[in-house]
C-alpha cells in the first residue's frame, strides 16, 4: 500500500524522526547518554528549563562544536523541528523553541511537554539500540 492509502500513525512518525536523528549521530556515545537522561530531566526540572539547558549546552564557544555540544545541539534542533512539524509551536526567523514555548498557553505548553516526552522515548530507545556503548563489560 502507498503512504497515501496507509497513513502512518503518530508513533510511526515519532519513530521515523527519532531514527533520522540517531542514524545521523551513530558515532555519538554522548547522544546516547544525553537522550537516556532527557525524559527524567524534563519531568524533574520542567520542559522549558530542560530545553533552555540543552540549548545552552549546545552552543559553540569556539567556531566548531565539540562532540558534547554537537549532541546537545542535535537533540535541541530535533525536538524543535518535531514540535514545529506537529504544529505545536511556530518557528520562524525570529522565533526558536525557547521563545515559542514562552508564547504559548498553559494548555499548549502541557501538550508540547507530553509530545516531547513521547518523542524522547523513541530517541532514547533507538539511541540505546543503535549507538554502540563504549562500555564493553557486558560482552560475554
Amino acid at each position: 500500500m502507498t503512504q497515501e492509502t496507509n497513513p502512518q500513525n503518530i508513533e510511526q512518525c515519532r519513530a521515523k524522526a527519532a531514527h533520522a536523528l540517531v542514524t545521523n549521530n551513530l558515532n555519538s556515545d554522548r547522544l546516547r547518554a544525553y537522550s537516556n537522561s532527557l525524559p527524567a530531566m524534563i519531568l524533574t526540572n520542567g520542559f522549558g528549563q530542560t530545553m533552555a539547558f540543552i540549548k545552552m549546552k549546545g552552543v559553540a564557544k569556539d567556531r566548531e562544536l565539540t562532540p558534547e555540544q554537537h549532541a546537545y545541539n542535535s537533540l535541541y534542533t530535533s525536538i524543535q523541528d518535531w514540535l514545529s512539524k506537529k504544529e505545536l509551536i511556530t518557528i520562524n526567523a525570529d522565533t526558536d523553541l525557547i521563545k515559542a514555548i514562552t508564547q504559548i498557553s498553559q494548555q499548549e505548553y502541557q501538550i508540547a511537554t507530553v509530545e516531547t516526552l513521547a518523542y524522547c522515548k523513541w530517541i532514547k530507545q533507538l539511541a540505546t539500540a543503535l549507538i554502540p556503548s563504549k562500555d564493553n563489560s557486558n560482552v560475554t
